[in-house]
């Protein structure tokens, strides 16, 4: 159920804005996961391409979610599906250091959520945009932790 907007906007304005010493989570697919070297897939950090109307992608942003609101396990269970992902850990300082933003977007079921609104399925429509969008996420790749692995079963 979708909250009415006051209480969207309740939400909003309760959750204090993201700050560089953040760290955040992000939810990576576990059939892109290279065991061997332990990193994640550049795709984790490319947003869900823009397919049609119906199937717009991530046309915001690309979502993560703050650490100070949750903990990896919680973080790698998809709310929608329940099924379960690696996480990976960045900064907010290193992805601002990229020219790229983490802007709160607090959900009723994660108050933490956060997107990185210069990742998003519009932009990846535009060749040039997106040649620089995977430039970012490949720096994004190659900086990230792995701090959750679940077991693929």
């Amino acid at each position: 159920m979708v909250p009415d907007p006051p209480t969207a906007n309740r939400i909003v304005d309760s959750v204090p804005d993201v700050l560089p010493e953040e760290t955040i989570y992000r939810r990576c697919v576990p059939g892109w996961f290279k065991r061997k070297t332990k990193q994640p897939s550049i795709m984790d950090f490319l947003p869900r391409p823009w397919e049609s109307e119906e199937s717009p992608g991530d046309t915001d942003g690309l979502s993560v979610t703050r650490a100070k609101f949750t903990t990896p396990q919680v973080a790698s269970i998809c709310p929608i599906t329940r099924k379960k992902y690696h996480v990976a850990e960045l900064t907010v300082r290193f992805v601002q250091g990229l020219e790229l933003s983490v802007k709160k977007k607090p959900l009723p079921h994660d108050p933490g959520h956060a997107i990185i609104p210069e990742l998003n399925s519009l932009d990846r429509r535009d060749a040039d945009k997106e040649t620089r969008m995977k430039e970012k996420a490949i720096q994004l790749r190659d900086h990230a932790t792995m701090v959750l692995i679940v077991d693929q079963k």
